[in-house]
C-alpha cells in the first residue's frame, strides 16, 4: 500500500502563521500549490496575503461567494485564466489584486457580480483583450500596458468599468449593450485618453453610458465615436469630452 503525499487544489484557507503563498498551512491539505494551477480564495482568514514566490503562472483566480475582502499583493504573476466570483456575495465586498499580472496573448474574462467588485492595483500587461462581464464594478487603478492592435482592448459587457488613475486604460474601450444591465465607463474624476465604440444588439432594456461620478474627469478622444448598437439601445455620454486636437466624427 502506497500512501500518497497530500496535494493542494489551490484553495486558500489562511491557516498559516503568516499570510505568504509559500506557507503550506495557508492552503488546503496544508500544502502549497504546485504551479501552474487555478487559485480559489475563500473564507475570512489571511485576507491580506502576499505572493512571496517568483516566476509563477496561475490558471485563473476565483473568489468564493462567501469570501471576505481579500487584498493580494507581492510578486508578479502570469495569469493563464479568467478572474471573478463563483457566485453573488450576500453583502457588498471588494476584492483587490495589487500584484502585477501578465495576461499573455489570450483574451481574459473578469467577472464582477451584484455585491461583488474587483480592483486591480497592479499593472496588467500582455497582448490581448480584457472582457469585463456582469454587474458590479471593475476598477483599473494602475497605468496598464496590455494592448490589442486589432480590436478594443477593453470590452465592457455589463456593470461598470471605473478609471482609478489617469490613463489606466492603454488603448480603446468598447461598451457592449447587455439586456437588463447598463454597461458604464466611469471616469471617476480622472483623465482617460481612448477611442469609444458601442457595439452589440442589447435590445430595449439595454443601455450604455459614460459618466464621471467624482467630477473633474475628462474623456480625451483619440479617434471617432461609433455606435453600432441596436436601435432600441440607449446611449448616453454625460462626462466632459475633449476632442484632443482632432476632428472627431460621431456615427
Amino acid at each position: 500500500l502506497k500512501v500518497l503525499a497530500p496535494v493542494s487544489l489551490g484553495v486558500w484557507d489562511g491557516g498559516g502563521a503568516d499570510a505568504n503563498w509559500s506557507t503550506g498551512a495557508n492552503w488546503d491539505n496544508d500544502v502549497a500549490p504546485t504551479f501552474p494551477i487555478g487559485l480559489t480564495f475563500t473564507g475570512a482568514a489571511g485576507l491580506l496575503n502576499t505572493n512571496d514566490l517568483t516566476g509563477k503562472t496561475v490558471n485563473g483566480i476565483t473568489f468564493d461567494a462567501a469570501a471576505g475582502a481579500f487584498v493580494i499583493s507581492g510578486n508578479a504573476i502570469t495569469n493563464a485564466g479568467n478572474i471573478g466570483f463563483s457566485g453573488n456575495p450576500s453583502a457588498p465586498v471588494t476584492q483587490t489584486i495589487n500584484l502585477a499580472m501578465d495576461i499573455g496573448g489570450a483574451n481574459r474574462i473578469i467577472t464582477t457580480q451584484t455585491n461583488g467588485n474587483i480592483v486591480f492595483g497592479g499593472v496588467i500587461s500582455g497582448t490581448n483583450t480584457i472582457f469585463k462581464n456582469g454587474p458590479g464594478t471593475l476598477t483599473l487603478a494602475a497605468v496598464n500596458t496590455f494592448t490589442n492592435p486589432t480590436v478594443a482592448n477593453v470590452q465592457v459587457r455589463g456593470g461598470t468599468l471605473k478609471v482609478g488613475v489617469n490613463e489606466a486604460i492603454p488603448m480603446a474601450v468598447n461598451l457592449n449593450p447587455v439586456a437588463g444591465i447598463t454597461s458604464t465607463l466611469d471616469l471617476n474624476g480622472k483623465i482617460q485618453t481612448t477611442s469609444l465604440t458601442v457595439a452589440g444588439a442589447g435590445g430595449a432594456t439595454a443601455s450604455v453610458s459614460v459618466i464621471d461620478s467624482a467630477g473633474g474627469g475628462v474623456l480625451k478622444l483619440n479617434d471617432n465615436v461609433v455606435v453600432n448598437a441596436g436601435a432600441a439601445t440607449s446611449t448616453m455620454v454625460s462626462a466632459l469630452l475633449d476632442l484632443n486636437g482632432g476632428i472627431r466624427t460621431f456615427t
